[in-house]
């Protein structure tokens, strides 16, 4: 039983992940459309959470650029 429910906080987890990086491509939130198309590369080859670490990784550097 604990097994079925390590799989669904495992199943959530990745949920979760997918749902981020579907808000931030059709909300266009990055700026960088280079970055924009690995984020896309990332996901569509199932790499969910290396695909959500780029996605901060490209807000920071925006907020950076704002800053200075």
């Amino acid at each position: 039983m604990s097994g079925r429910s390590s799989e669904e906080r495992k199943d959530n987890y990745q949920h979760h992940g997918e749902r981020v990086v579907q808000r931030y491509l059709q909300e266009e939130i990055l700026e960088d459309d280079e970055l924009e198309a690995t984020v896309e590369d990332l996901y569509s080859d199932g790499k969910i959470w290396e695909a959500v670490d780029l996605i901060l990784e490209g807000v920071e550097q925006q907020r950076e650029e704002r800053v200075n």
